[in-house]
């Protein structure tokens, strides 16, 4: 799915295997149980819309984003302002990757896990 060469907003959280709300992608069922574990294998943190990203928030040779309904993460990276919504300590990876690949240029975060991803 391509982003709309019009889009001037993209509003989206991540998706976190780790977090205590887990990823619909992870609990709607869409993958068998073999997938499930491919996306650590592939060093996956987190997601944006069912596509994959690993911990340089790349996408790139992530098998099951083939499959993904999601836009790829290189046609999100066009639309000018990337507003996350984000809580939640066990997203943090997730943000930290997805900030380093420039998927986000505006964050709304928790006190809790701001203050966690200033420490490093």
């Amino acid at each position: 799915m391509k982003c709309s060469e019009e889009m001037n907003l993209a509003v989206f959280s991540l998706g976190s295997a780790g977090s205590a709300v887990i990823s619909q992608v992870y609990r709607g069922g869409y993958l068998t149980k073999s997938e499930t574990q491919e996306p650590r294998e592939m060093g996956v943190v987190g997601d944006v819309a069912t596509v994959f990203f690993d911990k340089d928030g790349n996408s790139s040779n992530i098998s099951l984003n083939a499959r993904s309904t999601g836009p790829a993460l290189d046609s999100l990276l066009r639309v000018p302002t990337r507003f996350c919504v984000v809580a939640g300590r066990g997203k943090l990876e997730a943000v930290r990757a997805a900030l380093k690949g420039g998927l986000i240029t505006d964050l709304v975060i928790d006190e809790g896990t701001a203050l966690a991803l200033l420490d490093g």
